[in-house]
Order: structure tokens, then sequence, then C-alpha cells
């Protein structure tokens, strides 16, 4: 799932930059036909959606950084179905009909995709790293969880901890909610046996095999 950073002057991730927590309604657009651009729907959901959406047996489905998990009917925009599987959304992946989200507690769900469950999303399994999730992993070696203090967690199959390796160095610090930029983990991608990951002034590259 992609990120991009708030048009609110946050950083996308759910540090809010200093600002106190609230719930925030934004309206998101579904484009019309490309000949006229025209706005063919508009959905109000609360928070803000930093990933792409996810589209699952023929719905499409919205994360926000509050924490909601909506079903949005791609033809006629309608919501026909919202959760909160986890609060204060701060990362989330998507591979192979799972949907992974982590939160500022630390903690990480594991969502299969509807259509693979007959209609609903159904928790695989939750995780807790301990510190804020920065960013999330996934693809056929496995699922790779990295903290906001440097550490990488790689979490097993059905949910337990297989390995907890320290990555990068990091002076994460909470505090009250507010993170400086420089401090904060943006995102991890798994490509071909490579893991990569992001900060705000930086990529580093890591083997997958060696984490």
């Amino acid at each position: 799932m992609g990120h991009r950073g708030g048009d609110d002057g946050s950083d996308g991730r759910g540090s809010r930059r200093g600002r106190g927590r609230r719930r925030v309604r934004r309206r998101y657009r579904a484009a019309g036909p490309p000949a006229t651009g025209a706005v063919r729907w508009s959905v109000s959901l609360p928070g803000e959606p930093d990933w792409r959406p996810v589209v699952a047996d023929e719905t499409v489905f919205v994360v926000t950084t509050d924490g909601v998990l909506a079903a949005v009917d791609p033809a006629e925009g309608s919501v026909s179905g919202r959760r909160e599987p986890i609060a204060d959304v701060t990362a989330a992946a998507f591979d192979a009909g799972t949907l992974y989200l982590g939160g500022e507690s630390g903690r990480v769900v594991a969502l299969s995709a509807p259509g693979e469950t007959g209609g609903s999303w159904t928790r695989r399994w939750t995780y807790e790293a301990g510190v804020r999730v920065g960013a999330l992993a996934a693809d056929e070696s496995g699922t790779l969880v990295v903290d906001q203090s440097g550490t990488l967690h790689r979490v097993t199959d059905d949910g337990e901890r297989g390995a907890r390796v320290p990555l990068v160095e990091s002076d994460y610090e909470n505090r009250c909610g507010w993170l400086p930029d420089h401090e904060m983990l943006r995102a991890a991608v798994l490509d071909d046996g490579r893991l990569y990951v992001s900060s705000m002034w930086w990529v580093r590259r890591f083997s997958a095999s060696e984490t």
C-alpha cells in the first residue's frame, strides 16, 4: 500500500505534528471518465487515507489513520460497511489476500480479505510489537514489522514472533504523541529478497534472508 503525507500538515503516519488527537472527516472522490474528469461520487470518512485502497470481492476497501476500514461500492460510492480493527493506524500493507495494519500502540493485526472468507474481513492473528509500528512489509517469504525503535520483528504465519533484529539506529521517544520527522520510519518494501526501509531522509537496503 502506498503512502502519502497529510494535506493538513500531518506526516501521514499519525503523528499529527504536535496537534492533539482529533477525529477529522475527509471527503474522498472517485474520478469520472478520462474524457471529462467529472467526479462520479465522493465519500466522507474519519481520518486520512494514507495507503492505497484495496480491491477485493468487487469492493473497494479504504484504510484511514483513525483505524477505520470502510467498504465502498465502486459503482455508487456508498459505504456498505465499516469496522475499526485497530486504533490510530501508523502502517499498512497488503499481500496475497491479507491486509496488515500496525498501530500507535505497537499492535499489528492480519485480516483475511472478504473474497476468501465469504464477505467479511476475518482476523487471522494479532501481534504485539510493544513499540509504535513504523512500517510493514509482506510477501511469500513472510511478514516483517519495523517498529520506531529501529527493531525488525519477523512474524510467523500464525502471528508468533520468529525473530527480533536491531535494524537501524533510532532516537525514538514518544513525546506525548508528537515525534520529529527525522525520527520517524516511514515505509518498508520487500522485493526480490531485499528489504527496503525508509525514513524522511534516507532509504536503506537489507537482505531479507539476513534479517
